[in-house]
């Protein structure tokens, strides 16, 4: 914030020689320059301003409309806090490309200032009126979807966090673990100020613990085929072939994600049973007998045998 307000301030340059500078600036992004050539107009802060103003009070007005349960000094509150994170993670998403789940520090703030307080899923009212669905029929499949068992979890969880994430707490380690990723970075930081070697300031404690966390949800085994891309791309054609990596890195990874979503589509119908019949996978090597080994060959727990 401190060095936004520096740049923001550090001069009053006129209209001309801001684009002036703006053009001969080698680091600036080409596409952004033709904008500035073309003479495109900035769009004014009162619109910014009007959709905030806007934005805010449907926000406000849903609370009470819907009977939520969150009063309106929370819904201010989460807005200051979300604008403030943005303000440092903002920088390292485009800088990164890597964006950080705010969620769950959003929801553990909510839960120690207003605990007790699910917000209540309004859904099987919403469905009945519009898609004339019998009442009873929709209340007993509401918790079916994956994504409603999550929200519905978490915000039983969440509204209870004083008893469950508080020190001394079952889940304590939750709460220990966020203080303590405030001290994560500093380590590399002060190395990289001792040493000066720009190996230390490449290395971001907070992306590498992050995608660590992949390995411990559910069947993890297809983040080797993940580490194996980046290793090969990101580190021996990155660096012993840099131009063939500014040429086709980017393409391959949306053909793989493209292809990746293809497959899984076809994979589905053709496989999976998503069109009547299965047909399951031959056991061998790569895909073993599951009452005898984990897909990734890591051993059964008998006490879930």
């Amino acid at each position: 914030m401190y060095q936004n307000g520096l740049y923001f301030w550090r001069n009053e340059e006129s209209p001309e020689d801001r684009l002036r500078h703006k053009e001969s600036d080698p680091n600036l992004d080409p596409h952004y320059k033709l904008t500035l050539r073309n003479g495109y107009r900035e769009v004014p802060l009162r619109w910014w301003a009007t959709i905030i103003v806007l934005c805010g009070g449907i926000g406000l007005g849903c609370l009470y409309v819907m009977n939520s349960t969150l009063p309106w000094r929370g819904f201010l509150l989460g807005t200051v806090f979300t604008s403030l994170f943005a303000l440092f993670f903002g920088p390292q998403m485009g800088m990164t490309g890597f964006s950080f789940n705010m969620q769950p520090i959003c929801q553990m703030l909510a839960g120690y200032m207003f605990p007790g307080r699910p917000l209540a899923n309004l859904l099987p009212y919403t469905a009945s009126h519009y898609v004339y669905a019998p009442d009873r029929g929709l209340r007993g499949c509401i918790w079916s979807g994956q994504n409603i068992q999550t929200f519905n979890s978490m915000a039983i969880s969440w509204s209870i966090a004083p008893k469950m994430f508080s020190i001394g707490a079952h889940y304590q380690w939750v709460t220990i673990v966020f203080l303590l990723g405030f001290l994560v970075p500093l380590p590399t930081y002060i190395a990289y100020k001792i040493t000066g070697n720009k190996n230390w300031g490449y290395n971001n404690p907070s992306i590498i613990l992050w995608f660590m966390g992949n390995l411990y949800v559910g069947i993890n085994s297809g983040f080797t085929s993940f580490f194996i891309v980046a290793f090969i791309f990101q580190f021996y054609v990155r660096k012993y072939h840099p131009q063939l990596f500014v040429k086709w890195n980017y393409l391959i990874s949306a053909a793989l994600d493209g292809g990746t979503q293809i497959i899984v589509f076809i994979l589905t119908f053709a496989v999976a049973g998503g069109s009547g019949t299965a047909h399951p996978f031959p056991t061998w090597a790569g895909n073993p007998e599951l009452l005898k080994h984990n897909t990734d060959h890591c051993m059964v727990n008998p006490a879930n045998a």
